[in-house]
Parts: C-alpha cells; structure tokens; sequence
C-alpha cells in the first residue's frame, strides 16, 4: 500500500549487510576443475595397481653384463660341453678339503717335509678374477687350443678387466691346478695348459697327479689316475 509520495515506510526491506571478501591474488591463476562428462560420472577411479602397472616402463632390451660373457662363440658354436663349464666354487671346496685331507695324512705318519716348498692354495691377486670370467677363460682355451694370443686379440675385450697374454695362461695354470686337487674331470684344451714347477709343487703337496690328462676318465666319466703316493 502507498501513497501519493510513494511506498509507506513500514513496507520497506530493511538494508542487508554485505561483508567485503578479499580476495586472494592467486584466485585468478588457479584452474578450476573441469566437470566430467555425463557418461564418466559413473566408471570407478582406477584401482592403485592399475595405475602402478600402466607406470612401469617397458623393460630393456640390453644384455646384462653376465649375458655379454656368455655370448655366442665364434664360428657358430652356441652351446659349450658340460665338462668345460665346471662349478668353480665346488671345485674350490673340493681342492680346500683334499688339502686338508693331504695335510692331515703328513701329521698322522709323521712324515718329514718334502724337499719343496709349499704354496699357500690361494694366492694373492692384484685385480682378482671373477667366476664369469673364468668361465669364459676355460671355453676360450677349448675354442682356441690354450693359444693366448688368439685369446688376447680376438676375444680380449669380451673379459670384464683387460688383461694380457701372461694373465690368461697364469689364470689358467692356477685354474688346472685346481682341478687336480679337486679330482675334477679337466675342461677340453687343459692338456695343453702347461704347468710350471711351482704349479706342480702344489698339485705333489696335496697328493695328486699333476700330469693327469684330460682322458684320464673311467668308463662312466669319472677321473682315474688322480692320487701320487709320496
């Protein structure tokens, strides 16, 4: 209701206090979220291993250093005899108790020392070799006939340490005289791994033959003429 000077004053809205928002200086720069499509409201978040595995990078396809060891040999050949890729650490266990076993005879009969010296069964090594590159020396030595100059320039690079020609053929006597003291069957081209007189002295020092050959193997495989008597 009103009058000719307009509405009466108990009809008027009282006034509304609007409080004044600051607002932040970063408020413009923030992005809003963006509302999803009708028809994804409803699909599941992805499960955490959904999201791990689609995460994953695809794997390598570059060797490992101990497949680059084992890569196919020259010549076509890729697989090596059972015989040339012995198991060093048992081989190792063998000769240590041999030892023992050579040591002990000598107390028990009281034998005088020999008239060699003896030889500690490990000796001390500069940069000391790896079971992977062994193995790779004792296939080399059957694929090149124990020849360390073909070793050294054809396949030098494939060891993980550089070495020279007196590295292989050291590594390899000291390889041999393991054998001989493990009584292990010896890998193809060890006949011809010639061993100085301090290699034999180590081999006579455990009772074993130190001029067994490679065909020095009964009819099931096993090797034969392995003992010395002092």
């Amino acid at each position: 209701m009103q009058d000719a000077h307009g509405p009466l004053p108990y009809m008027l809205d009282p006034p509304v206090w609007i409080p004044h928002i600051r607002r932040s200086p970063d408020f413009d720069k923030k992005k809003t979220r963006v509302r999803p499509h009708d028809g994804d409201h409803n699909q599941p978040p992805p499960s955490k291993r959904q999201a791990l595995s689609s995460q994953q990078p695809a794997s390598s396809s570059m060797p490992s250093s101990s497949m680059r060891h084992r890569a196919t040999l020259p010549h076509g050949e890729t697989s090596i005899p059972a015989s040339s890729r012995p198991d060093l650490e048992n081989v190792r266990a063998r000769r240590e108790r041999n030892l023992h076993r050579a040591r002990a005879q000598d107390v028990a009969i009281a034998s005088p020392p020999p008239s060699f010296p003896r030889f500690p069964a490990t000796t001390r090594q500069r940069n000391p070799w790896s079971d992977d590159d062994s193995t790779l020396l004792v296939q080399l030595i059957a694929l090149e006939r124990a020849k360390w100059s073909a070793i050294d320039r054809k396949h030098g690079h494939r060891f993980e340490i550089l070495r020279n020609q007196q590295a292989y053929r050291d590594r390899a006597r000291n390889m041999k005289v393991d054998f001989l003291l493990a009584d292990t069957v010896l890998p193809p081209g060890f006949d011809l791994v010639v061993l100085g007189k301090k290699e034999e002295n180590k081999v006579v020092a455990g009772r074993r033959n130190p001029h067994r050959k490679e065909d020095d193997r009964d009819e099931n495989g096993r090797p034969i003429n392995t003992r010395i008597e002092l």
